[in-house]
């Protein structure tokens, strides 16, 4: 770990790329937050897409956003992003609220679709767009999707196995999908960490940042939740 960072927690994922006629697509899976080595799953994290997290200081990097290389499938660990560090700082804000809590192991994150996006605006038309084009050339979609997300059995069992989960999304973006996990979260109710919005939405832990009232809602949130794992 980095400890001369303000974030030294480093982030693990395994990254694709599709080399398409439209150009190079990426897809971000098996993404972990990593707080200790230790080999414990401490939560879940559900959200809508892949954003600007990246293995920029891997050395075939450069090579693999450029379509250059062999390898279309790298995977390791790098600093955590925006949305990432808003969800590091809530968990360690909330374990060292809870006496005797002992933060070990990491988070893994699943998102509703798979495809890299930074821009939330644009991630819905690029998700079925990028159907589209595999569904016409013949091409396997499972790889846009993470079985916890999509099967409901496996949902349940990543829920069951984590001490709590985060759930946020964004706004009217892939909702039919947004709804059926919501609902699948509700056999989860008491696990569930989440901010909502004026609209009541589960807000998206970007914008915890920006509004500190979302994020003083998810702190609140979970330390109930640890508190409550602890008597």
């Amino acid at each position: 770990m980095r400890a001369n960072r303000r974030y030294p927690e480093q982030v693990y994922a395994t990254m694709r790329r599709i080399k398409h006629q439209t150009g190079i697509i990426k897809l971000r899976t098996d993404t972990r937050i990593i707080f200790t080595d230790d080999d414990l799953l401490l939560g879940t994290v559900f959200m809508t897409n892949p954003g600007s997290y990246g293995l920029k200081s891997h050395d075939q990097w450069d090579c693999f956003i450029r379509g250059e290389g062999s390898e279309d499938i790298i995977d390791g660990t790098d600093a955590p992003d925006t949305t990432m560090q808003n969800i590091i700082e809530v968990v360690k804000k909330s374990c060292d609220q809870v006496q005797g809590y002992e933060l070990k192991g990491y988070l893994s994150i699943y998102n509703i679709t798979s495809v890299v996006e930074p821009d939330g605006e644009k991630i819905q038309n690029y998700h079925q767009a990028i159907i589209n084009l595999f569904e016409a050339d013949g091409m396997d979609t499972s790889v846009l999707y993470e079985s916890p997300v999509y099967r409901e059995a496996h949902f349940h069992e990543q829920c069951e196995n984590s001490s709590f989960v985060i759930m946020g999304f964004l706004n009217n973006i892939l909702s039919e999908h947004v709804q059926r996990l919501n609902n699948w979260g509700n056999k989860h109710h008491n696990k569930l960490v989440f901010a909502s919005d004026k609209q009541g939405y589960f807000a998206h832990p970007f914008r915890w940042r920006l509004d500190q009232s979302l994020k003083q809602q998810a702190v609140d949130r979970l330390v109930a939740i640890l508190k409550s794992t602890r008597k």
